[in-house]
């Protein structure tokens, strides 16, 4: 949702900061307020680091073991949701794997896939396939939001449909597997300049709600089986490409032009259809 400027959000878990006194000084209720978004501001900064501008060198250098394993082993990618499964692994590996949340006792996972954000008009339509997102900013239990009250200032709102919510900084991927024998084409890269797009609409509206102090981070990974249409591909890396939304592009490097149906098994005739029955004279 929009972050008004009325609200904030705030680290919920018990601090000294909550408290009435810090090192036996009595604090009045603005030096509390004051103290806690402190104490917050910094957990904020410390949950963010899992998403910085080198992260999406990080990625770049996974897709591009992927792309090499793949060249490798040409049957690895058979559909875009395995190129998501691959590339899920490989970054999952790449966080602890219990981060404490905004809620007491729970811990969680900076990746995650299919992960809805707002558009313009408040609706959960952009659904980017993977997003890395602090840990530190995320609730399950209860919205990140606070009320804007003295009365319900410090107490937490509902959660909203989709049933969790995160603050904070933000890192957003769009992956696309061209399997077609004749490799990308010109539709193609009209399909991906629209995922391009995709991902700076996330970045602005993540800018302009949070008054600039959320950020996203984009990349559109685009995987072709061959390497028809790479050319396209360089043009559109060339004309879209901006420091914090990257294009990555990677060839399995297949060759339809080498393959040899009569050669290709090991076993053809284990892949032969049953015998058809002899035709019936009496019909004729």
């Amino acid at each position: 949702m929009p972050l008004h400027h009325t609200q904030r959000r705030i680290n919920p878990k018990p601090t000294p900061t909550l408290s009435n006194t810090i090192l036996g000084v009595t604090l009045c209720p603005t030096e509390k307020i004051h103290t806690f978004l402190a104490h917050h501001h910094k957990m904020t900064d410390n949950a963010n680091r899992y998403i910085a501008p080198p992260m999406l060198d990080v990625i770049e250098a996974e897709l591009r073991q992927l792309e090499q394993e793949f060249q490798v082993n040409q049957a690895l990618l058979l559909t875009e949701d395995d190129l998501q499964c691959h590339l899920f692994g490989r970054l999952r590996a790449r966080y602890p794997t219990y981060i404490e949340t905004m809620d007491r006792g729970v811990t969680g996972l900076a990746i995650h896939s299919e992960v809805k954000f707002y558009d313009e008009d408040g609706k959960l339509t952009l659904i980017p396939d993977l997003c890395i997102i602090p840990p530190g900013e995320l609730s399950i239990y209860a919205s990140i939001m606070y009320g804007s009250s003295p009365r319900n200032l410090l107490k937490r709102n509902r959660l909203p449909s989709k049933n969790f919510e995160f603050g904070g900084d933000a890192l957003a991927i769009e992956l696309k597997f061209c399997r077609k024998k004749g490799g990308i084409n010109a539709k193609d890269i009209n399909h991906y300049k629209k995922d391009v797009e995709k991902l700076k609409r996330l970045r602005d509206l993540r800018h302009n709600r949070s008054e600039g102090r959320e950020h996203l981070l984009g990349l559109i990974a685009i995987l072709n089986k061959t390497e028809a249409g790479g050319d396209l591909v360089q043009e559109l890396i060339e004309h879209h490409q901006e420091n914090d939304i990257r294009i990555f592009y990677g060839t399995g490097k297949v060759d339809f032009r080498n393959f040899d149906g009569a050669q290709s098994l090991l076993n053809p005739r284990r892949y032969v259809g049953p015998p058809q029955p002899p035709p019936d004279d009496s019909q004729g």
